[in-house]
């Protein structure tokens, strides 16, 4: 309708209404039972993490905040009920409340500040055996609990690891690209499907996401954590991407089918001895295995003796300083156990070349732009971590 001098008073009047509800949600303040700060944590594409208060408790929460004209509803709310199924557990990032209003929608998280497990690399080259071992046992439990629940996160890294204030207790963050499974009509476990699109950051990402055929969302999750554990014990990443557009996957490839370690095999790329301990190579060499078939369960990195600190190698021995979590293995190995995880049908030699899918899409899940975690913007991960090798 034309704006004329009768109805301009009404529409103005409309629109600073409009425009004040959303300053004040912004700027604002009061988001359900919390209280949210100017002071902004992170942004990304989406829009902004800020801090914020509960308004009872008193205690610091993260309120990302998110524009549905810039990620589709449908995605947001596959977010948090992923977190809402996940529940409470001490290595997956809390999910305090949930609010939609003007077009935005407020999720609100536990705060943790002591920064991204990647800034530990990033800081210190490498890891020692008994450092990594701490964070690695409690990503473990975080990913056993996922997978126990039927969901497979698709985008693990360092950077979706938060430390706590003391970088001692982690939380796994950023589930806008997992998967959750349907549970089963009979009340017995989830369904299994093959997943079919890539997503996450091509580091981490294993051969079968990159080369675009239907995929098992649970061996894809344990070749990320290889790569994490590979990073921390190394300061650097295995390969670039696990496709042939990188020179070191045919040679990989090639030292797997001869039964050779593939983390001695990196090492030789570098004309370095690996200093790394029998047990951690050997776990490594498990959890990299470019076939998912081949590839190890999450049961067996949890039997695993660097993870259960066994010595006879290496590994966090009795010699190391002690993991700061106790992580329950039996309750871990039985949860795990009792799902029947799905082979997709891979073949190493008729590999196709990879076709990428942009790295912020997942039509599969209806939205175009995937959540960033609180912190900074950053670049894509394989940009970040320059070979170092310790000598």
């Amino acid at each position: 309708m034309p704006k004329t001098a009768s109805t301009a008073w009404l529409t103005d009047a409309f629109s600073s209404a409009l425009d004040l509800g959303k300053s004040y949600m912004s700027n604002g303040h009061k988001v359900g039972d919390f209280v949210m700060s100017d002071t902004a944590l992170g942004e990304g594409g989406y829009g902004k993490v800020f801090k914020g208060t509960n308004k009872i408790t008193g205690e610091q929460v993260a309120i990302k905040v998110i524009d549905t004209k810039r990620m589709k509803a449908t995605a947001i709310v596959k977010e948090v009920a992923t977190l809402k199924r996940l529940g409470r557990h001490p290595n997956i990032i809390a999910l305090y409340g949930y609010y939609e209003l003007h077009e935005k929608h407020y999720i609100v998280m536990e705060s943790v500040t002591g920064g991204e497990l990647f800034k530990q690399v990033e800081l210190h080259g490498c890891l020692s055996e008994a450092n990594a071992h701490k964070y690695f046992v409690q990503l473990i439990s975080g990913v056993s609990h996922m997978h126990a629940n039927g969901v497979v996160h698709r985008d693990l890294k360092l950077e979706n690891a938060l430390l706590d204030a003391d970088e001692k207790d982690l939380k796994i963050i950023d589930f806008g690209l997992a998967h959750a499974f349907k549970p089963r009509s009979d009340g017995d476990g989830f369904e299994t499907e093959r997943l079919k699109h890539f997503c996450g950051s091509k580091s981490y990402c294993p051969p079968e996401m990159l080369a675009s055929v239907p995929y098992d969302g649970y061996p894809a999750d344990i070749y990320s954590l290889g790569v994490c554990l590979f990073a921390l014990l190394t300061g650097f990443f295995p390969l670039e991407e696990a496709c042939p557009r990188d020179w070191r996957f045919e040679k990989l490839a090639r030292c797997q089918l001869a039964g050779r370690s593939t983390t001695q095999k990196v090492f030789e790329f570098y004309r370095r001895p690996c200093p790394l301990s029998a047990n951690a190579v050997a776990l490594l060499d498990a959890m990299l295995q470019l076939d998912p078939q081949k590839r190890c369960t999450l049961g067996a990195v949890v039997r695993s003796p660097w993870l259960v600190g066994k010595d006879g190698g290496g590994g966090a021995s009795s010699s190391q300083a002690p993991c700061d979590r106790e992580l329950d293995l039996n309750s871990l190995d039985m949860a795990y156990r009792g799902m029947s995880p799905l082979n997709a049908l891979f073949d190493l030699q008729s590999m196709p070349s990879p076709s990428y899918v942009d790295d912020e899409e997942d039509a599969s899940a209806g939205h175009t732009l995937a959540p960033l975690p609180p912190g900074v913007e950053r670049q894509s991960a394989a940009s970040h971590l320059e070979p170092f090798i310790p000598s």
